[in-house]
């Protein structure tokens, strides 16, 4: 049932193009799209061609208009009608092809006419669309059985359309949508700056929006407002721009202000809300236990982050004359404080970054026992090895140098040289 009412407003929405774009294939025939016939009606052809009606194989409705060669030769209808010299005429037509290789060729009257496209008609009903100018007061369009062709090619033609072209000038496109809209609050007013829009035909206009409703009830030309004599509480401003057809574009993302007598502060001036509820800061720096920032960021203490249950803290230690460092450390497992075995950061004093537990690289585990374990390869200039511990490979005249028999019976034993560390 879905599809037969979309058929039927389509063939609505094409009847309704048809009758009201001056319609200039006029004449009850088999091919027309307002007054189908039985009737092949205005069209004309050359000797040796048949012009009949096809009732059994049609594009759409009851019938169809037939072309076909008698004998050899280069047979074709042909359909006349009248024009305006220097307008734009559109040609829609469906064609099926029966034999041969039918083609729209030499149609008269138009000044842009390129000699048609040779061997065109599919062997399936298809549309075909044109689109010339007119040369003077008359135009016909011609359609061949073949080139030449032999008795019994033939083409099918249904639903001829010819009407005047005139460009949908219509613009449906919005604007780009308004960007960094920045709120600066002096006392109790705000004045808002954004990016200028742009659009395919051009920006005519703004409109301010304050927590979600027009504050402007006629666009602005300009990419500034000012809003004054607000209460304290805390206001959402969004921007849209709109282009001369009414197009709007989609609202910008917020900027937030919080105005607040009694202290004498406002809030706001660079954040802004998005649509999805994330909040960023455009310009300038933000503090954190301090009222001024140097930086982007400025934290003046530790700060923790918090994924789930997993927690870091990030912090900073200043004590006596040497231990001055920043560092990072996970919460205990039990949640009871900060894991400081695995802390690690930056030393100040020494000039150094440090991991008091260990230090895995190209893998997430550390291997067991080691500072250091490297799931890859290292290159390095030069790498010095300093343990007390280790063999003296410096032998004194006194050194009891081991029989091959004692060195083969630990190695048996112990799988390396005497006085070698194990792997």
């Amino acid at each position: 049932m879905k599809n037969k009412i979309l058929t039927f407003l389509s063939m609505a929405l094409i009847a309704a193009t048809s009758t009201h774009a001056q319609q200039l294939h006029t004449h009850n025939n088999a091919a027309s799209i307002d007054n189908e016939a039985n009737s092949t009606q205005g069209w004309t052809k050359l000797g040796g061609t048949a012009l009949t009606v096809e009732t059994s194989d049609v594009h759409h409705g009851q019938y169809a208009l037939k072309i076909e060669a008698s004998y050899d030769g280069a047979k074709r209808g042909i359909y006349s009608f009248p024009t305006t010299s220097g307008v734009q005429y559109r040609i829609i037509l469906y064609a099926k092809k029966l034999g041969g290789n039918p083609g729209f060729w030499q149609w008269q009257g138009f000044s842009d006419f390129d000699g048609g496209r040779a061997f065109d008609v599919s062997n399936d009903w298809e549309e075909y669309e044109f689109l010339y100018t007119a040369s003077g007061a008359q135009a016909e369009i011609r359609i061949y059985t073949g080139a030449p062709a032999t008795p019994g090619d033939a083409v099918l033609v249904d639903r001829v359309s010819i009407v005047p072209y005139t460009e949908d000038t219509t613009d449906n496109e919005a604007p780009a949508a308004v960007t960094n809209v920045s709120a600066s609050i002096s006392g109790n007013a705000v004045n808002l700056t954004w990016d200028a829009s742009s659009d395919n035909v051009g920006v005519t206009g703004y409109r301010v929006y304050q927590n979600h409703l027009p504050i402007t009830t006629q666009q602005i030309t300009e990419t500034q407002y000012q809003i004054t004599d607000l209460s304290d509480g805390t206001y959402s401003f969004t921007v849209a721009a709109f282009d001369a057809a009414g197009n709007q574009s989609t609202i910008s993302d917020e900027a937030l202000v919080t105005i607040d007598s009694s202290t004498g502060e406002s809030t706001g001036g660079h954040w802004t809300k998005t649509s999805d509820d994330r909040l960023y800061y455009t310009s300038g720096n933000v503090g954190v236990g301090t009222s001024n920032p140097s930086t982007t960021l400025d934290v003046n203490g530790h700060f923790a982050f918090l994924v789930g249950a997993e927690r870091l803290v990030w912090g900073s230690k200043h004590e006596g004359a040497t231990d001055h460092r920043n560092y990072l450390a996970p919460r205990n497992s039990d949640n009871s404080g900060w894991d400081w075995s695995n802390e690690f950061g930056f030393h100040n004093h020494y000039g150094n970054w440090y991991f008091e537990n260990g230090l895995s690289i190209g893998s997430l585990n550390l291997a067991d026992g080691y500072k250091l374990s490297v799931d890859g390869m290292i290159r390095a200039r030069e790498i010095k090895v300093d343990n007390d511990n280790w063999a003296d490979y410096v032998f004194t005249k006194d050194y009891n140098l081991p029989t091959l028999k004692e060195v083969k019976k630990h190695i048996k034993e112990k799988g390396h040289l005497i006085n070698i560390p194990s792997a």
